[in-house]
């Protein structure tokens, strides 16, 4: 790994499952090449982008892109380099079969797993009340996995029912209104703490594997895909009933961290039609 590529995963907000895909991608392109990335050009990238098409989809060679022209602008922020050599190439246009599926589960759906854990026949442990906590906060704030592992018992506001959401993706922070549920899913997993430090001493990793869990249990099946539940379905489960409901894409965009949420994580509903026609009645 070149010594470019460490200095930029060191400093990036990146999360740990995040930084071995952009290192992988980094990776195939020093070796494609056998060349410096300071002196890679756009022809280069060019070449990989058509090498890569050989190994992968589409979908897969515009990700690949798409890490790599992060990896370079940190570069030209880093004044190694004048130009992001990625930013000449474009990405390959994706049919409408290619694009983002819908991915996301029901309100109820939802609601059945966060209860998951704490099923009056089974006796509640520390863990399976944390693991509670877990999903609650994935869902009822769309929360990314590497937000969940950041957060601190002094970001939590009981009184004005937000979450302090320090430093995420872009560094940037922001605040997550709390439904008064998940405070007093909050206020009870508290009583097993003194209230410092980290809510949790976990990884990304094991929040998936806690997800994918209780979610085999519940039988919780995803809307429009055959795949099993991840944290980031929870997250599109969040932007979708929200959106559903009539929360303005601007607000939804802050609460996500992201701008263009209700387009990368909300997902057309028939309820949402049916509440669209409704209007004229």
């Amino acid at each position: 790994m070149s010594k470019h590529t460490i200095r930029f995963l060191n400093y990036s907000n990146l999360a740990p499952s995040s930084k071995i895909i952009y290192e992988r991608t980094i990776n195939q392109l020093i070796d494609f090449t056998s060349m410096d990335p300071l002196i890679i050009t756009s022809d280069n990238i060019a070449a990989f982008k058509e090498y890569r098409l050989t190994k992968a989809n589409r979908v897969t060679v515009n990700k690949d892109l798409h890490r790599l022209s992060s990896f370079y602008e940190f570069l030209v922020s880093d004044n190694l380099i004048k130009e992001n050599p990625v930013k000449r190439i474009k990405k390959y246009k994706l049919k409408k079969s290619e694009q983002i599926k819908i991915r996301y589960i029901k309100h109820e759906d939802a609601l059945k797993l966060i209860k998951q854990p704490i099923l009056p026949l089974i006796e509640p442990t520390f863990k399976r009340q944390r693991d509670q906590v877990i999903l609650a906060i994935l869902y009822y704030c769309g929360l990314r996995t590497s937000e969940v592992v950041k957060l601190r018992w002094k970001d939590i506001n009981f009184d004005e029912r937000s979450l302090h959401i320090f430093e995420s993706k872009g560094n940037l922070s922001r605040y997550v209104s709390m439904p008064v549920t998940l405070v007093n899913i909050l206020k009870g997993y508290l009583s097993y703490f003194k209230g410092e430090g980290k809510l949790f001493e976990i990884s990304d990793d094991m929040i998936r594997i806690i997800v994918s869990k209780y979610a085999k249990e519940a039988g919780t099946q995803v809307i429009g895909d055959k795949m099993k539940v991840t944290p980031v379905i929870l997250r599109h489960s969040y932007a979708t009933f929200l959106t559903e409901k009539g929360v303005s894409p601007i607000t939804l965009g802050d609460l996500m961290g992201n701008p263009t949420a209700v387009k990368h994580y909300s997902h057309i509903t028939k309820a949402g039609k049916d509440k669209a026609a409704d209007f004229f009645d």
